[in-house]
């Protein structure tokens, strides 16, 4: 074999192993969910790291403290603000814990700080909600009661709905959140495996939260520290009864900084975490770590998209120049697989967020956000970026 077509034979197991995993879990999602073990609700500490968020804080409490019991307390980390969201939450009566410190930007040193405030008088589940998210009625209960019962961390369901400014990239931003956030979820959960941390919305007992490493400036901290529990045998589970809402950014610089710091650190966290996953996997002889290593590997939708696009037409062209055809048919129907399950995913979890008019739009959003994966490559955003904030 020459070495182009070893080079293809490369390209189809890279790109055709995501396409089957996505089918597959676009087709697991279809089951019913299996029913979790519930117990006592414990005392509950709802943990909010905020930076300038004075525009949505308000919201944000008067959503959570009706959830909220005469044993259970809201701590606030107003984190390097510079604007009114420390008085702003004061006035609804939860503790404030302002932080000042420069050097040690991001949300994890936030959350670390917030620990260790509640390490004086620790409660029995720590749930982690960001200060731009509405969070639905029930949700503190329905994690609280999970992470009691499993002793394991537990991620409710996140999802994205776009500005009311967007138009049709919104739209489809939102169905792929939804297809990461709920559908690959809920087939993870169906065969009994960890699902991946989604950043609010997480309930951790104690005594895990308590010995976390939080303290980083990974800009996806939260999806690390879901790999870190899953290597040590508790793994997230996932809640989809309770459920967080956010809001995408209108602005398209916004939408940009946003999906350029979520994506490039998704990215880096594939070619990190997935070779330890494996490795421990294989060392431990320990298949589930296997299975969450193809689940990571999966890259975002769009990028998946193209390479598959991409893929197929070399395929193509080297099968008109030499005459053989076998790369073209496995990566066809992988491709198409992953096609069909992600038509099914929208048919049955997305059909009024995402009209049949908006998909039209498709192609130029996958090309509007190829910037973002040629950035990954040549200019790696590894510090965290506050998304601009509006009403």
């Amino acid at each position: 074999m020459s070495w182009v077509g070893w080079g293809l034979l490369v390209v189809v197991g890279v790109v055709s192993m995501p396409c089957l995993i996505v089918a597959a879990e676009c087709f697991l999602a279809l089951l019913p969910l299996p029913k979790h073990r519930t117990g006592e609700r414990g005392k509950v500490a709802v943990l909010i790291p905020a930076h300038n968020e004075q525009l949505l804080i308000d919201r944000t409490l008067q959503r959570i403290l009706p959830q909220i019991t005469k044993a259970d307390r809201v701590l606030v980390v107003a984190d390097n603000c510079t604007d009114n969201t420390a008085p702003i939450a004061r006035s609804h009566g939860v503790e404030v814990l302002e932080r000042d410190d420069t050097r040690n930007l991001g949300k994890g040193f936030a959350l670390a700080a917030g620990v260790a405030h509640l390490a004086a008088d620790p409660p029995d589940v720590v749930v982690i909600f960001d200060a731009d998210c509405d969070a639905e009625a029930g949700m503190v209960d329905i994690l609280s009661r999970i992470a009691v019962s499993t002793g394991r961390p537990v991620q409710a369901l996140y999802l994205m709905y776009p500005a009311e400014s967007a138009g049709p990239g919104g739209l489809i931003s939102a169905f792929a959140f939804l297809v990461k956030n709920q559908v690959r979820a809920r087939a993870m959960s169906r065969v009994g495996l960890p699902v991946l941390l989604t950043g609010t919305g997480m309930a951790f007992p104690w005594e895990l939260i308590r010995d976390a490493s939080l303290a980083t400036d990974n800009i996806v901290e939260d999806l690390a520290l879901g790999l870190t529990f899953a290597v040590e045998g508790r793994g997230p589970v996932y809640a989809e009864s309770a459920r967080v809402n956010g809001r995408l950014p209108g602005s398209s610089f916004a939408a940009t900084t946003q999906r350029t710091r979520w994506e490039h650190g998704y990215l880096h966290t594939i070619l990190t975490q997935c070779p330890r996953l494996v490795w421990k996997g294989f060392g431990d002889f320990r298949p589930g770590l296997l299975l969450v290593a193809l689940d990571l590997a999966v890259p975002p939708l769009s990028l998946l998209v193209f390479s598959g696009l991409v893929a197929v037409a070399v395929s193509l062209v080297e099968a008109w120049l030499s005459g053989t055809w076998w790369a073209v048919l496995p990566l066809g129907l992988a491709a198409g697989a992953a096609g069909m399950g992600l038509c099914v995913a929208w048919a049955v979890f997305a059909r009024k967020r995402l009209p049949p008019r908006a998909m039209a739009s498709i192609p130029a959003y996958v090309l509007k956000k190829l910037p973002i994966y040629a950035g990954f490559l040549l200019h790696r955003q590894r510090a965290w970026v506050r998304t601009e904030r509006r009403l």
